[in-house]
């Protein structure tokens, strides 16, 4: 049986046969960002809550995205405060301590709230691109087809977790789906994929016109880093497996993030352990192991201090406020 498209000058393809022929071939796989970049949706919500409440300070592992609808809230991060308001586009990098506090005037604050994974292989996507924390895009038609994606996007996935079972069960795991689910779950990651098209279109007029570009070594010891957070690793040991001496590495650690290698590692970790917390039943022992923590006294010590709270309350507090 033979099956030949040949309407086009540009392609004669004999399917079950041995001719290929065309001015063109869309190998998309030699874009290794492609390979790289892979964005998860982690919860989508809607919110409409009275003016008067505020969040305390608490800091998530997953890039978390507000579209604001109605209303307005000031919300400090890192000691810097910022009005949130309708039409705004609010983004909360990885790892960034904010609280929110109560607003007087308006009545209702109404948004919705987007948990994302969107890392560029080792790499944090908001930093690469250097996405602003507060966008309010100025076209607002482009910005209402955002929000109406954003309002279907969250339809549908409330539909699936409906038929799953676990709405509003955020501490049941599932490990196994079946047929039907698989193919619910691909349509909310199809989604998902164009919801973050129509954000990058809403947000482009304020990103540069290509991200930080990253040394290849500094990018190897980025993965290297994720992929060995339970083995005890040495600065020094870093930079000699990507050919460097250690001061070159603190240099080019310095030069493209702004802090040590030291640093990111250490921040790798409680990343990790922070992870674990949420989503996990480990115990703190087991945590601090899994994320590469000498030992649970070290642990303790160094996540009270980096976060403000012990990592136990942490666990209660995530529970109590996720998906804020």
């Amino acid at each position: 049986m033979e099956f030949t498209i040949k309407d086009s000058p540009y392609l004669i393809i004999t399917l079950y046969g041995i001719t290929w022929g065309g001015r063109f071939m869309s190998r998309l796989n030699r874009f290794k960002f492609l390979e790289d970049f892979d964005p998860r949706l982690v919860w989508i919500t809607r919110h409409d809550v009275p003016a008067d409440l505020g969040y305390p300070t608490v800091s998530f592992t997953n890039t978390i995205i507000w579209i604001v609808l109605e209303g307005r809230k000031r919300i400090e991060v890192r000691g810097k405060f910022y009005d949130a308001q309708a039409g705004d586009i609010i983004v909360f990098p990885p790892q960034t301590p904010r609280a929110v506090l109560p607003s007087s005037g308006d009545s209702r604050f109404h948004y919705i709230t987007i948990g994302c994974d969107m890392r560029v292989a080792s790499m944090n996507f908001v930093e690469l691109y250097k996405i602003p924390f507060r966008i309010h895009p100025q076209d607002s038609a482009q910005f209402a087809v955002f929000v109406e994606k954003s309002l279907v996007l969250c339809r549908e996935a409330e539909d699936v977790l409906k038929r799953f079972g676990v709405l509003n069960q955020p501490e049941v795991q599932i490990n196994h789906v079946n047929t039907d689910q698989t193919l619910d779950l691909l349509v909310i990651k199809q989604l998902f994929l164009t919801w973050f098209s129509c954000f990058m279109k809403a947000v482009r007029p304020h990103l540069p016109d290509a991200p930080i570009s990253v040394d290849p070594r500094l990018q190897k010891v980025c993965a290297r880093i994720q992929q060995q957070l339970a083995d005890r690793l040495e600065i020094s040991e870093l930079a000699r497996s990507v050919y460097l001496s250690e001061s070159h590495l603190r240099l080019l650690f310095r030069r493209t993030f702004g802090y040590s290698p030291y640093e990111y590692l250490l921040q790798a970790r409680l990343h990790r352990s922070k992870e674990l917390l949420a989503d996990t039943g480990y115990s703190l022992t087991q945590i601090s192991e899994m994320a590469g923590f000498e030992n649970l006294n070290k642990f303790s010590r160094t996540f009270k201090k980096k976060e403000g709270m012990t990592a136990s309350d942490y666990r209660k507090m995530y529970k109590g406020y996720m998906h804020r």
